[in-house]
């Protein structure tokens, strides 16, 4: 009787340890194809938003201008250069969505320095 005790335990064993490799494989198998699968949805996905792309860039048409706006014969960037010490950030109280901030510029309003906000 102790032989036949040793020997279901070896075969009951032996199955198990099949049964788990033959699970291993299985999920190895399954979990390659839905990652082939996703892979190859994936490169028609990419070859034809390219192909969509390659179609709109030749509609671009690059131009490079260089524009300079006068107010009063005065260029702005030169105004920016003359004005940019003077640009204020405003932080305010930290609220319940958020910091409160804005911006500004310090304006001598007849001698007497403001900050002008929006």
């Amino acid at each position: 009787m102790g032989e036949f005790r040793e020997r279901y335990v070896k075969l009951s064993s032996a199955f198990l340890i099949l049964i788990f490799v033959a699970g291993l494989t299985t999920g190895g198998i399954v979990s390659f194809y839905i990652t082939f699968q996703q892979t190859s949805s994936l490169k028609n996905e990419v070859s034809n938003l390219k192909n969509q792309v390659s179609k709109l860039w030749g509609f671009q048409n690059v131009t490079n201008q260089t524009i300079i706006v006068l107010q009063n014969s005065t260029a702005l960037s030169e105004l920016y250069e003359n004005v940019q010490d003077s640009v204020v950030l405003i932080r305010g109280k930290t609220t319940g969505e958020g910091t409160v901030q804005g911006s500004g510029f310090v304006y001598n309003f007849s001698g007497t320095m403001v900050v002008i906000t929006n």
